[in-house]
């Protein structure tokens, strides 16, 4: 669960469960305060702040463990999810990313 405590992005959720009709789709959403989402387990998520200050709470389904932390680079050819950024501000983490064609 993620809900919007202060601020608004742009979300994005990737459905990489292999048995699924849906796998390798996108879903994205613009959210803002008091909205919330569930993202059912077995989907990416990421987002793209709008605000300058943003307060976002994750209800997780298991305990985070950073050595299990996994992601896709946000320009990923195949997703082509048009985040409408050219150069955004990136981790240095998410900056190493692979591409989606590590879960295919």
């Amino acid at each position: 669960l993620v809900v919007i405590l202060k601020g608004k992005i742009f979300d994005v959720c990737v459905d990489l469960r292999k048995n699924s009709n849906t796998f390798g789709k996108s879903n994205c959403a613009i959210l803002k305060s008091g909205e919330a989402l569930y993202i059912p387990k077995g989907f990416a998520h990421g987002y793209l702040t709008h605000s300058r200050e943003n307060i976002i709470l994750y209800n997780l389904s298991k305990i985070y463990k950073p050595s299990e932390q996994t992601g896709i680079i946000w320009n990923d050819k195949i997703l082509n999810i048009n985040w409408e950024i050219k150069k955004p501000i990136l981790s240095s983490r998410d900056k190493k990313l692979n591409g989606f064609k590590n879960f295919l």
